[in-house]
């Protein structure tokens, strides 16, 4: 697991096959025969004169291209990269994301300093001979090793349908509001109406904060730092939620005219967003820190909490508001 966390600069191979940036292809050929080339060859890196990566070229484009085209013609210039700050883990993550056989590494002025290749994923996961320590590794760059390996569908079903449960509990509850509140639902129409974009901008705000929270938990932090995170993304929200609510508050008072809705809206959309973001900063890591998936189980439960605290706010601020008027 240490070793997951260690720069990718300890693990940087040098045999990798560059090419000049400005040479003709019949040039770069022969450059090629002169040298002691590796066992194998997963990509041609082109470089310019400052040794910066500037595209790869595969094998049949080389091949198959004229003699006298120009390397930088045919290069795919689309590069995806390790930076050299990164980690073995990162390294691992971008193995699964992409499923390519290497990645260049590039320090921050984009000059080449090696290659990783698939064989550092396969070495630092698959020889780990404790089951429990290869699942946690897997779940920490996102794959759950059981999954991956049996792709049992009861398993999956297990694994899954608890948490679901939570999805179900949340439903239960919010019809038990929703009728609680029938009387203002019957005497204000126009809460019907808007009743959908409430819990869909909580839902939406929540699972976005819940997806940065599953990706800070694949990098160990400190809990100042995991404290500074969830603060920052609470603002991020708070933001986000204002702007949300006027735009809805201001399209409603143009369409009904009716200040007291706009108000109802602009109130509830607000902390209903605040709410599920918060949610999703920090249900992920109560889970993770109970030693289950987050990746599985916040999900649910960061939409159940959501949609429940959207209603409780709704339907609250409704009936206060409206019975001022």
């Amino acid at each position: 697991m240490a070793e997951l966390d260690e720069p990718i600069l300890n693990y940087t191979k040098q045999d990798y096959v560059s090419l000049p940036h400005d040479a003709t292809i019949s040039r770069a050929l022969a450059g090629l025969r002169t040298k002691k080339l590796p066992g194998k060859i997963v990509y041609f890196y082109v470089l310019d004169a400052h040794k910066r990566l500037t595209g790869i070229v595969s094998t049949r484009s080389l091949l198959t291209s004229k003699p006298d085209a120009r390397v930088r013609d045919i290069i795919e210039p689309s590069i995806i990269s390790l930076p050299h700050t990164a980690s073995v883990s990162d390294a691992c993550e971008f193995f699964i994301m992409y499923r390519f056989l290497a990645f260049p590494v590039i320090d921050s002025h984009g000059r080449m300093l090696g290659v990783v290749d698939v064989n550092l994923f396969s070495d630092e996961i698959f020889e780990l001979t404790d089951r429990e320590a290869r699942e946690n590794v897997f779940q920490l760059i996102g794959v759950t090793a059981d999954e991956r390996r049996h792709r049992n569908i009861f398993r999956s079903f297990t694994a899954r349908f608890p948490w679901l449960i939570s999805t179900i509990a949340g439903g239960v509850i919010c019809a038990v509001i929703a009728n609680a509140y029938h009387a203002t639902l019957s005497a204000y129409l126009i809460i019907a109406l808007f009743l959908p974009l409430v819990l869909a901008l909580a839902e939406s705000i929540g699972i976005q904060s819940m997806t940065l929270a599953l990706a800070g938990l694949r990098k160990k932090k400190s809990f100042g730092e995991t404290a500074f995170t969830v603060a920052r993304e609470t603002m991020t929200a708070f933001t986000v939620g204002i702007a949300s609510a006027l735009v809805v508050a201001v399209f409603l008072f143009l369409w009904k005219h009716d200040a007291a809705a706009s108000v109802v809206m602009l109130a509830s959309i607000t902390l209903a967003m605040l709410t599920a973001a918060a949610f999703g900063a920090v249900v992920p890591r109560l889970v993770h820190a109970f030693g289950k998936d987050p990746s599985i189980a916040a999900g649910p439960l960061t939409l159940a909490l959501g949609d429940v605290m959207a209603l409780l706010y709704y339907f609250t601020i409704a009936r206060a508001i409206f019975s001022l008027g």
